[in-house]
């Protein structure tokens, strides 16, 4: 009689799986398993209510597609369904123990390295990250003030000026000290 080695699938869950795991759990809330495979299917991708099961019990790996349409059918951006949720969960990614929440998550939008400290940073770092046009949200503190910037900010004190001779405020400082 024939022996048969039982298939062993690619790695065991990682860190990342597990949050996933707990992330579609929670995100579902009270949609139940076939409501979300009728959203994935709406959105183009087939998930089946069992397989849905699997990801939520740590037994069925999540590719990449699968994590978009996830996000797409529960209406969260990918960080959403991939990231710790709360300080009270393991706090790292596959390949870093990150410890610390705000950190992981400015991570993973982009705002900071894993490592937090934008120092001695690759001055390609932003270009890298983010294709040209796309800016970040948050400014580094090292980032020089755009021109762009620093001519609204013009305009907007101009503005603030003429207001302040409307009502008679005109040669006064903010803080009263004149």
């Amino acid at each position: 009689m024939a022996e048969y080695k039982q298939r062993v699938r690619g790695h065991d869950m990682g860190p990342t799986g597990e949050a996933v795991a707990r992330n579609l759990k929670r995100l579902r809330g009270s949609l139940t398993l076939r409501e979300l495979q009728r959203k994935l299917r709406d959105v183009g991708h087939e998930i089946s209510a069992s397989g849905l099961q699997k990801i939520e019990a740590g037994a069925r790996r999540v590719d990449v597609d699968d994590l978009m349409a996830l996000a797409i059918a529960l209406g969260v951006n990918p960080n959403a369904v991939l990231l710790p949720w709360s300080s009270d969960e393991p706090l790292e990614v596959t390949g870093a123990k990150v410890g610390d929440l705000v950190l992981m998550w400015d991570w993973a939008e982009g705002e900071s390295p894993i490592e937090g400290n934008r120092q001695g940073l690759d001055p390609n770092y932003d270009r890298k990250i983010r294709p040209a046009g796309v800016g970040s949200r948050v400014p580094s503190s090292d980032a020089p003030i755009s021109d762009e910037f620093n001519l609204r900010l013009a305009a907007i004190g101009e503005d603030i000026k003429a207001l302040m001779e409307q009502v008679g405020i005109e040669g006064r400082s903010a803080d009263g000290n004149d």
